[in-house]
C-alpha cells in the first residue's frame, strides 16, 4: 500500500514575513475607508449635515462683517487675525479630540466630526455675545481698525475655545455631559467678565473710547487664563450633574487670584502708558499667575 506523502510544513522565509508585513502597514487606509463609509451612510449623514448647516447659517453673518467694509477702512491683516485666531481654537479643540477625549470619540470618525462641529457652532454663539460686553466686532474691529478691541476679541474666543475644549477631556455619556460641562464653563466665563467690568475696571471704555491697546492686550490675556482656569476645573471622568457642580465649585478657584491682581493693577497700568515690550509685562504676569494656581489646583486633587 502507497503512502501519501503529507504535504511539507512552510517556512517563515524572509519572502512570507515581507509579504505579512506589507499586508499590516497596508491594512490602515482599509480601515479609513471603512470609517469614512460609516460617516456618510444614513443616520450619521443627516446629522452631520444638519449640523453644517446650522453652523453655515451662524457664521455668515460673522463673514458678512469681515467681508463687507472697504479694505480702506479695515486692512486685511486685522480680518486674517481674526480669521487666523478662529482657526487656532477650533485646530486646538480638533486636537484635544484626537487625544484627550474618551476612547468611543478618538476611535469614531463620526464622533469627531460631530463635536468640531458642535464647537464651531458654540465659538459663533460666543462672538455674537461680546457686544454685550461692550466690545464689537464689527463696529470695533472691522470698522474701527480698534487693535485693542481685536486684543480683547481674540482672547475672549480662545477663552471660550479653552472651556469647551477641556469639556470633551475625559470619559462621559455622550454628547449632553459635554454641553452641561461646556454650558457651566461659558456662564461661569461671562459671568467672571461681567464682574470685572462691574467691579470698576471699565475696561470696555478704555479699549473703544481711549482706544488703549495696552488695555485690550490684558483683557484679551486676562480671559484667556480664565477660560484655561475654569477648563481646568471640568477636566477627568464625569459621574453625574451634582458632582460635576461640586468639582467645578471647589476647583475653580485659580480664575480667582488672576482676577483679583488684574482688578487691583488695572487703573495703575492705565495711568502709565507703556508701549513696545513693556506692554507684555502685565499680560505675561496674568499668565503665569493663572498657570502656578491650575499647577497648585491640580497638584492638590
Amino acid at each position: 500500500m502507497r503512502r501519501q506523502r503529507s504535504a511539507p510544513k512552510r517556512t517563515a522565509t524572509s519572502k512570507h514575513i515581507t509579504w505579512q508585513v506589507r499586508r499590516e502597514t497596508e491594512s490602515w487606509p482599509r480601515e479609513v475607508c471603512r470609517s469614512a463609509a460609516t460617516l456618510l451612510s444614513g443616520r450619521t449623514e443627516i446629522e452631520l449635515l444638519f449640523l453644517l448647516v446650522v453652523n453655515c447659517g451662524v457664521w455668515q453673518p460673522w463673514w458678512l462683517d469681515l467681508d463687507r467694509p472697504s479694505r480702506l477702512f479695515s486692512p486685511l491683516r486685522m480680518r486674517i487675525a481674526l480669521l487666523g485666531n478662529v482657526v487656532l481654537c477650533l485646530a486646538a479643540i480638533l486636537f484635544v479630540l484626537v487625544t484627550a477625549a474618551a476612547p468611543e470619540v478618538r476611535g469614531s470618525a463620526y464622533d469627531i466630526c460631530a463635536y468640531e462641529l458642535m464647537s464651531a457652532l458654540w465659538l459663533a454663539v460666543a462672538l455674537r455675545l461680546f457686544p454685550l460686553f461692550g466690545v464689537s466686532l464689527r463696529e470695533d474691529v472691522v470698522e474701527r481698525r480698534n487693535r485693542g478691541a481685536l486684543h480683547a476679541v481674540n482672547g475672549a474666543l480662545a477663552g471660550i475655545a479653552l472651556c469647551f475644549a477641556a469639556s470633551n477631556m475625559g470619559e462621559g455619556p455622550g454628547p449632553g455631559a459635554v454641553l452641561f460641562c461646556a454650558a457651566l464653563t461659558s456662564a461661569a466665563f461671562f459671568l467672571l467678565w461681567f464682574a470685572a467690568d462691574l467691579a470698576g475696571s471699565h475696561w470696555a471704555d478704555a479699549i473703544t473710547i481711549d482706544r488703549d491697546r495696552g488695555a485690550g492686550l490684558r483683557l484679551g490675556c486676562l480671559l484667556l487664563s480664565i477660560g484655561a482656569a475654569l477648563g481646568s476645573a471640568v477636566t477627568g471622568d464625569w459621574v453625574s450633574e451634582e458632582d460635576t457642580l461640586r468639582d467645578f465649585v471647589l476647583r475653580s478657584w485659580p480664575a480667582l487670584p488672576v482676577l483679583a491682581v488684574a482688578l487691583l493693577a488695572e487703573r495703575r497700568m492705565r495711568r502709565a502708558s507703556r508701549s513696545g515690550w513693556q506692554s507684555w509685562l502685565a499680560p505675561a504676569a496674568y499668565a503665569g499667575i493663572a498657570l502656578v494656581s491650575i499647577a497648585a489646583e491640580r497638584h492638590m486633587r
